[in-house]
């Protein structure tokens, strides 16, 4: 803070020691001790107070900002859609409603027709039958599992009466 080394400090005690004497000196550190006490304690308030209006006044831009939604609802609109093309695409116009939205449809088409027409293609295993539907094959039957080998025995542990003494 001071920077002030062992030396300086030898330094003033000395001197302190000369000047007000060796009787007088535990009373002097004392109200020293005291008088640097009471400064602290004045920063220590004096910081706190600067703290909280500066938590206040951080609290009342955010509230300024969260009381306005129309704002907010603005800026998003215009980061989302700054030329208004996006809204212009998405609007309906008085034709657009009158319009039939059922389209018209002739008569309905049999899978044979729509193979013919190219719109579905026909499955490998299925074939047409005389109604023009696709009709599932049987499935090819699946080969039995092979049996499985028989474990291996295991071989015996042996014991102490086994070996050869």
């Amino acid at each position: 803070m001071f920077d002030i080394g062992w030396q300086e400090l030898f330094i003033v005690a000395v001197i302190a020691l000369i000047v007000v004497g060796p009787k007088d000196l535990p009373q002097a550190i004392r109200a020293i001790t005291t008088w640097i006490r009471k400064a602290k304690m004045m920063t220590r308030e004096f910081q706190a107070g600067v703290n909280e209006m500066v938590r206040e006044a951080e609290l009342d831009g955010i509230k300024e900002t969260l009381t306005k939604p129309q704002d907010v609802k603005q800026s998003i609109v215009d980061i989302v859609d700054p030329d208004g093309e996006l809204q212009k695409g998405m609007s309906l116009s008085e034709d657009d409603l009158k319009a039939d939205p059922k389209p018209e449809i002739d008569e309905p088409m049999t899978i044979g027709e729509a193979i013919d027409a190219g719109i579905v293609r026909p499955e490998a295993d299925s074939e047409a039958d005389d109604s023009g539907m696709a009709v599932k094959r049987k499935p090819k039957p699946t080969p039995a599992p092979k049996p499985r080998a028989k474990p291996k025995p295991r071989a015996k542990p042996k014991t102490k009466t086994d070996t050869p003494a």
